[in-house]
């Protein structure tokens, strides 16, 4: 297969290889061939493989091994062996290779015999590939990485190696850096909460029967409207006062620490959103209620949440597989990506409903005027009131933005503003998020947030069209709501403003005012899978749901005797404790809560630990 399909490129690229004029090369001192570009050496001048033998020679800690560049290929092809010399190893390992140009990669080939390298059974080729679908080739980003993806790479980058294609090279290396933080913030989030997140999800497993899914409500939309997008920032006090006469043509997303102040305006947001399990997170829309509001949660939020006073709720998929258990047995809740951020999941619904415009309004990023929050809302007040005479509330707020490396930034005028690093990878999500995106423009309604490459600013008169805001208080009483949810045809529309009459039941819709409806072929990037009349829902649906937890409950009790039995093993420590271990992993990973198994396995792999923390996670009471 290999020599096929080398065959078929040699042809085609033969009159570009038959000059290789970006090379000098020359033989090593052992008779290998080496080479230099741009006047740098490439590989060693007297034994090429040897060198790469030894950069090599520790891969087998990490489960992926990335080459950014290559040179001829001799780490490649050094790594490869390595690889392939243990069968049972070659299984565990992936080999990623990154090369912007073909004629680099095609080059190569036609030096040095790559052969070995296309014996790795988990082998990616990254050739010219877009800068953003990097990342998920190395690991599923919709899972938590706690100690794989790039949390468990091998990652070798020499600049010699990407001197041909300097500025590419640059942007996946700092891609992997983000990523590895991320991945470490992910980590230390899961070992902190992964207790809370398992308690809330089997608290809240009878909402799986009783609440629609995300899907299941994109699956009823006929038409597209543009959002705002409402966090707590103080800049979101500029927009406050418009936010009821813009809820007449768009539609309004708001997280939960923004409720408050939204609701002091008297306007009921259309979606709130809440993905943090804490209580304290629960607590900002704890005595509130918003009853033509719709709430949008995973199953791992506090209880309370279900309780809230709104028009309805929806279940969005979760990192914590409670809920892609369920999931798997009836169809996806709807995935709202995994941003770090509550606001990066609301940009994401929003995407997901065919906004084609996403307004910012209070997503600072940042302290102007070294505030945390807007005045009034609820996290402002909790701090507020937990101060005392020998610590303010002033000195509260500077513990907070001083709590994550402080670091400073722009805004869009050009001023400094403060920020620290933790608002900076959000901030860089969104960057990667609306880089090149011709589908969805995101826009900052306020000049004091920090500014974010690829968002520019828009003046809140301009978002409304012209009309102008003054005097434009409330919604006439006439105006008609267009909240998803009913089974009436306004019910599942989305208004397009107070001047635009809505879309009625069974009427055509243009083309860039819908979307796609189920069966129709749909971007992935752009579209959740709809719900088909082949999917399975738990909604309103008792029988399936008492199956699925019952084998729910069931495989939970297997783990707990599983690891019950490995604690034991750890303990008594007996000669064959490595092969007694190896053989109940492969039991605890087979079960169908075996990703519970991945979340708990410590970085360094070690045994006693790894069974201890899986008996810490799973101490949560169940029903007998």
């Amino acid at each position: 297969m290999y020599e096929n399909q080398f065959s078929l490129y040699e042809k085609e690229f033969a009159d570009d290889l038959s000059k290789l004029d970006f090379w000098t090369l020359s033989q090593a001192k052992n008779g290998e061939m080496t080479a230099s570009e741009n006047g740098k050496l490439l590989h060693s001048s007297y034994n090429p493989s040897r060198e790469a033998e030894s950069i090599c020679q520790n891969i087998s800690k990490n489960t992926n091994i990335i080459f950014a560049g290559f040179g001829l290929g001799y780490h490649v092809i050094a790594a490869a062996k390595a690889i392939n010399q243990n069968a049972e190893f070659a299984k565990e390992k992936k080999l990623i290779i990154i090369e912007s140009d073909l004629l680099h990669f095609f080059g190569a080939l036609s030096i040095l015999d790559w052969e070995e390298v296309f014996k790795v059974e988990n082998l990616v080729l990254a050739l010219a590939c877009p800068i953003d679908q990097i990342i998920p080739l190395i690991e599923n980003q919709n899972k938590i990485a706690v100690s794989g993806g790039l949390s468990d790479s091998f990652v070798f980058i020499n600049q010699a190696f990407t001197a041909h294609d300097e500025n590419y090279f640059k942007l996946v290396q700092e891609l992997i850096e983000r990523n590895k933080k991320k991945n470490d913030i992910n980590a230390a989030t899961f070992k902190k909460f992964s207790k809370l997140w398992l308690r809330n999800s089997i608290k809240n497993l009878a909402q799986i029967k009783t609440c629609r899914t995300v899907n299941d409500f994109l699956g009823n939309l006929e038409s597209r409207t543009d959002f705002i997008l409402t966090a707590a920032g103080p800049s979101l006090g500029e927009i406050l006062p418009h936010l009821k006469v813009l809820q007449k043509k768009y539609k309004i997303i708001c997280v939960e620490t923004a409720l408050k102040a939204l609701l002091s305006y008297s306007v009921e947001p259309d979606f709130i959103i809440i993905t943090d399990p804490q209580y304290y997170a629960y607590k900002h829309i704890m005595g509130l209620k918003s009853p033509s509001s719709i709430m949008i949660a995973p199953l791992s939020v506090h209880p309370g949440v279900f309780r809230f006073e709104c028009k309805e709720t929806l279940l969005c998929s979760d990192m914590i597989p409670v809920s892609s258990f369920f999931e798997s047995r009836s169809s996806e809740f709807g995935n709202l990506g995994a941003g770090g951020s509550v606001a990066s999941s609301a940009w994401t619904f929003a995407g997901l409903c065919g906004a084609k415009n996403i307004y910012l309004a209070g997503l600072d990023l940042s302290y102007p005027s070294k505030q945390t929050h807007i005045k009034g809302s609820s996290a402002e007040q909790t701090i507020i009131k937990t101060g005392t005479r020998l610590s303010t509330s002033d000195t509260l707020s500077y513990k907070i933005i001083h709590s994550a490396n402080a670091e400073e930034g722009f805004d869009y005028e050009g001023n400094k503003v403060l920020t620290d690093s933790r608002m900076k990878m959000f901030a860089w999500w969104f960057e990667s998020k609306t880089e090149g995106n011709s589908e969805v423009k995101t826009w900052s309604l306020s000049k004091k947030s920090m500014k974010i490459p690829g968002i520019e600013f828009k003046d809140v008169e301009e978002i409304f069209g012209g009309e102008g805001l003054s005097g434009k208080g409330n919604s006439s009483a006439g105006e008609t709501s267009l909240r998803s949810g009913d089974n009436s045809a306004i019910g599942n529309t989305l208004h397009q403003g107070g001047v635009e009459s809505l879309h009625r039941a069974g009427e055509e819709a243009s083309v860039d005012k819908t979307l796609h409806r189920a069966g129709e072929e749909a971007s992935a990037d752009k579209t959740l899978h709809r719900i088909g009349g082949e999917n399975k829902s738990f909604y309103k649906n008792e029988a399936l749901f008492s199956a699925a937890q019952k084998e729910f409950f069931d495989s939970y009790r297997f783990l707990i005797q599983k690891i019950n039995r490995g604690v034991e093993l750890c303990i008594t420590n007996s000669p064959t404790l490595k092969d007694e271990l190896k053989a109940l992993d492969k039991e605890l990973f087979s079960s169908p809560l075996g990703e519970l198994i991945r979340l708990s396995y410590s970085k360094d792999n070690e045994p006693v630990k790894n069974y201890m923390n899986m008996k810490s996670l799973l101490e949560v009471k169940i029903p007998k």
